[in-house]
């Protein structure tokens, strides 16, 4: 008897029964999935950092491809707002929670591409050309604040 429990206990990979007197834990898919789940974007102040960062690479590219064609920036715009709509979304849950300074903190380790990228977007020919324009303006606020 006492050689079958060892042999079965060998074939099981050494793995010893588990002790009904102590207490277990099943885990579950979801508990699973929310230990891995990231952070909401406005409690991840890096990764919203990462993310504001990439917009802005983004906006500087499409307004450069537009040109000084309008209705081409607008629409580049639009696709634009609605890859990046939880970056907006997400930087006014930070601005109205009161934590833009860390967020500005968060965003220091850009600061001199942000500052090159943002002097892009301000001269590129679409600002300068559509800046009157009504859609583009309407495009190009809803990239920056999002969806209304």
């Amino acid at each position: 008897m006492v050689r079958w429990l060892v042999i079965a206990t060998l074939g099981c990979g050494g793995q010893r029964a588990p002790d009904p007197a102590a207490p277990s834990r099943v885990v579950t898919p979801t508990d699973a999935a929310a230990a891995t789940a990231p952070k909401p974007l406005d409690q991840d102040l890096d990764r919203l950092a990462e993310r504001v960062f990439a917009l802005y690479q983004a906006l500087a590219a499409a307004l450069a491809e537009a040109g000084e064609d309008c209705t081409a920036a607008a629409v580049k715009l639009g696709e634009l707002a609605a890859r990046f709509e939880d970056v907006a979304v997400a930087n006014r849950k930070v601005e109205k929670d009161g934590r833009g300074d860390a967020l500005r903190a968060a965003l220091g380790r850009f600061q001199p591409q942000m500052m090159e990228t943002g002097g892009k977007i301000i001269q590129s020919p679409a600002v300068a050309h559509c800046s009157k324009e009504v859609g583009f303006t309407r495009a190009f606020a809803r990239v920056v604040s999002g969806p209304e």
